[in-house]
């Protein structure tokens, strides 16, 4: 037994030595995917565990109900066991130092805030509600006021203290997606600051903290008197539903790493078989001086496990390095610090090492101990194996990849289809490929020695040559796609708004206020403006079909349904929103009709015709659709999806809304005077929001270009792997094309051209699919223009050509030095 596993072990060392570039390719390889899948795992594992740890801070409480309503009438009538422990209002609004305005999120909070988690004020540790008269606020808002704590702030038509700086609040969601800075103010100031006004926009939340044993009590009592157009959410609801969400998103993250992962189980493959191949002569000499099969068996197993172990933990170890720049390129799109990720990520990591490693070799290695020796031997050329074989190794080879996908999706059918998805994907690239093999055949008598044999050197080696195109092709896709979905939204979002187009929005106009503030805008050199009434009203029904009974099948068609819509009344249709189907009314109507915009028409399954019921403030409106248009959302103007006639909302709460522009030399003069005079008002800057929009885009690309790079080095390996497994077949062709008289230039240039075509296929086939695939996300998902950028696609061209030359041309260097003589020595 001793003497056995010292000769496996020497056999293993000699073996290692001699094909050292090949177990340097497989190395590489493994380590490749398993960096990529341990990153994505182990950062995916960190959103789950935050988000789990946080769902009950972001819910508030024990129970939350919610609304876009004023519910203190639905308070004041509770009796006291129901009455909320806490109270939180959001809304917008403007905070000003006198020479400076900034837009800010305004939380009122009241009662026991907070009752989960803890609210940190900088050198004032945990506290519940700022002291009478002040607020707190964040960091930033002292920065863009230029202002200290202690200094005074005008907040509606209150002058507030600046008492401390919020460093932390337990129920904040990720701030990048903030209208402004946080400002806390205590409830007990909010009558004084008249924030509150009719059509004002704001959220309210009634918080609950209760002993385990009452909750379902009370959340059954609360369930029965719940307003319209409220919701009530329990902790534990609100942690499966967070665990949903982010068990998803976590899903399509794994399934990004899949990809990378993928192509590194391509690599493995072309690297197990080419070093098997190459191995068949020796270890059929072997077995022919009486060396047994499973000593071959276990020499072979023993390296290939071990070099799978020794990648796996490299690749682990520099997969947890990786993913920690991950939260970094997202910044503060993550809810708050991660926790460490466990050890399940290194787990699976080296798991994942062994299976592909394995089930890549077992089929051609049983076929190698299996081979009687006296048949390799005879003939001196290796068995390529049967036909049926080599479509067994395929399939086992697809059936372990689609067993580790679905694994790591955690979702069967997700798994299955993206599995599926992939492989398509890939035979597609296969058949490009052949065809442009058959098509560069055809052309082989054209042209000279070096195309003859560069075309030929290709299609010799069809399945090796196959395999490397679809899988250099799937990794140009992965990292080229999301490039271009990128280039094109930011297009949309920096170049698409017309460039005389509104500036700012004016918001919580009140109806006395519109003459006074049409008259100021006008004088202080505003344009565009138009104050239009905004009511706000829940969906009732549809041709008598109730809101929650309509047939819908999207999500966004599902929460306009539910949530608040803002509806306007106008005398004249807007110039730059075409009437597509109906007609307008007539000025002086008296019908009660509605004008809807095309888009929420149709998910909502509104046709010309349909009478549709809102409710406004308790009272129910009807209106019958008589005309459907086109609106021009980009232009910034002041629009809405459902417009009544005149006279129908003219008694409801309303407050009023306007777009205008000014030139940015008078903003900001603007703003103060506006808001001098007028504190209740809100001006969104729309600047500031596209700017904040466009960071968002970019970390999100950042963060998927990240992995495109990976998918990209994993189609780098394969590129190694196909270099390495051809090493001996390059090295014969070399020498018999040098002992037949072709100079070093001439065999040089055969390599070049080879490995140049073999790349700019595969480009080609990468872009082309990146291209379709960025049209399809483009309608599909995004519902954005598209036009991908050609400069773009030709770098990528240029740079995926050259750079599998170079690597390809750099693996050949030996071949075009040794001599022939060693070469074929070396090779036979």
């Amino acid at each position: 037994m001793a003497l056995t596993s010292q000769l496996v072990l020497n056999l293993a060392r000699r073996e290692l030595a001699y094909s050292r570039r090949t177990f340097t390719a497989l190395f590489l390889a493994i380590t490749i995917g398993v960096t990529a899948l341990t990153a994505i795992n182990s950062f995916a594992e960190r959103i789950e565990l935050a988000m789990a740890a946080r769902s009950g801070e972001l819910l508030g409480g024990d129970l939350r109900i919610s609304s876009q309503r004023d519910l203190q009438p639905f308070v004041d009538s509770l009796p006291p066991a129901l009455k909320p422990d806490a109270t939180v209002l959001e809304m917008p609004s403007m905070a000003s130092t006198g020479e400076q305005l900034q837009l800010v999120e305004v939380k009122v909070v009241g009662g026991n805030y907070p009752l989960l988690g803890e609210l940190q004020i900088r050198d004032q540790g945990l506290q519940r509600q700022p002291p009478a008269g002040s607020v707190w606020v964040e960091p930033s808002l002292l920065t863009q006021l230029n202002i200290d704590v202690g200094d005074t702030i005008e907040l509606g038509f209150s002058q507030l203290t600046v008492a401390g700086v919020i460093d932390h609040e337990p129920d904040r969601v990720a701030g990048a997606f903030s209208i402004g800075p946080r400002v806390i103010l205590a409830h007990a100031d909010l009558a004084d600051s008249r924030l509150l006004q009719p059509g004002s926009r704001f959220r309210t939340r009634l918080l609950y903290g209760r002993p385990p044993s009452e909750l379902d009590s009370l959340q059954q009592q609360l369930d029965k008197i719940l307003p319209k157009g409220s919701q009530l959410e329990n902790a534990r609801e609100g942690l499966e539903t967070t665990r949903e969400m982010t068990r998803q998103a976590s899903r399509y993250l794994r399934l990004t790493a899949f990809a990378g992962l993928l192509l590194a189980m391509v690599s493995v493959f072309l690297s197990v078989s080419g070093l098997l191949e190459q191995r068949v002569i020796p270890v059929a000499t072997l077995k022919a001086i009486g060396a047994p099969s499973s000593l071959v068996l276990q020499t072979y197993l023993l390296l290939l496990v071990s070099t799978a172990l020794a990648a796996g933990l490299v690749g682990v170890t520099a997969g947890m390095t990786l993913q920690n720049l991950l939260p970094q390129l997202l910044g503060n799109l993550l809810p708050g610090d991660l926790p460490k990720p466990s050890n399940q990520a290194i787990g699976q990591g080296l798991a994942v090492a062994c299976m592909m490693t394995l089930f890549a070799a077992l089929p051609p290695l049983w076929r190698l101990v299996k081979t009687p020796p006296v048949r390799v031997l005879r003939s001196a050329v290796p068995p390529a194996g049967s036909l049926f074989g080599k479509i067994g190794q395929a399939l086992a080879g697809m059936a372990t990849a689609s067993l580790l996908l679905i694994w790591l999706a955690q979702d069967f059918k997700l798994g299955a289809q993206a599995s599926a998805g992939l492989f398509l994907l890939m035979l597609l690239f296969a058949l490009a490929g052949q065809a442009i093999l058959a098509l560069l055949l055809k052309s082989v008598g054209i042209g000279g020695l070096v195309w003859r044999q560069a075309v030929t050197g290709l299609v010799r080696r069809r399945t090796h040559t196959l395999f490397a195109v679809a899988a250099l092709a799937t990794g140009i896709l992965a990292l080229l796609a999301p490039s271009l979905i990128q280039q094109d939204l930011l297009r949309q979002w920096l170049v698409k708004v017309p460039q005389n187009s509104p500036n700012h929005f004016l918001i919580g106009i009140q109806r006395e206020q519109v003459p006074d503030i049409t008259q100021l805008l006008a004088e202080l050199g505003a344009t565009q403006f138009s104050p239009q009434p905004m009511i706000r009203a829940r969906l009732v029904s549809i041709d008598d079909t109730a809101s929650a009974d309509l047939e819908l099948t999207t999500s966004r068609a599902r929460r306009m349904a539910e949530r608040e819509n803002n509806l306007s009344w106008r005398r004249l249709p807007e110039p730059n929103n075409p009437i597509l189907q109906g007609l307008w009314w007539q000025p002086n109507t008296e019908q009660h009709e509605l004008s809807l915009e095309k888009e929420w028409a149709e998910l909502l399954g509104a046709t010309l015709g349909s009478r549709i019921t809102f409710e406004i403030s308790g009272e129910q409106v009807s209106g019958v659709v008589t005309s459907i248009r086109q609106v021009d959302w980009e232009r910034l103007t002041t629009n809405f999806f459902v417009i009544f006639s005149p006279g129908v909302l003219a008694d409801a709460p309303s407050s009023y809304v306007t777009s205008f522009r000014v030139s940015e030399a008078d903003a900001d003069s603007l703003r103060q005077q506006l808001i001098a005079k007028f504190p209740n008002l809100t001006v969104i800057d729309m600047r500031q929001m596209l700017a904040a929009m466009q960071s968002i885009i970019e970390r999100l690309a950042s963060a998927v270009q990240f992995m495109g790079a990976l998918t990209l080095l994993a189609g780098g390996a394969v590129l190694l792997a196909v270099v390495v497994a051809e090493r001996g077949r390059v090295s014969q062709e070399a020498a018999l094309l040098r002992a037949l008289g072709a100079s070093n230039r001439q065999i040089s240039a055969i390599f070049t051209l080879r490995f140049g075509l073999l790349g700019t296929v595969a480009a080609l086939l990468g872009i082309f699919a990146a291209v379709a695939a960025g049209a399809v996300l483009a309608a599909r998902l995004l519902h954005i223009s598209y036009q991908p950028s050609m400069a773009l696609l030709g770098l990528t061209l240029l740079i995926s050509g050259l750079l599998v030359t170079l690597v390809g041309r750099a693996g050949c260097q030996r071949a075009l030095t040794e001599s022939p003589l060693t070469l074929f020595r070396e090779t036979n």
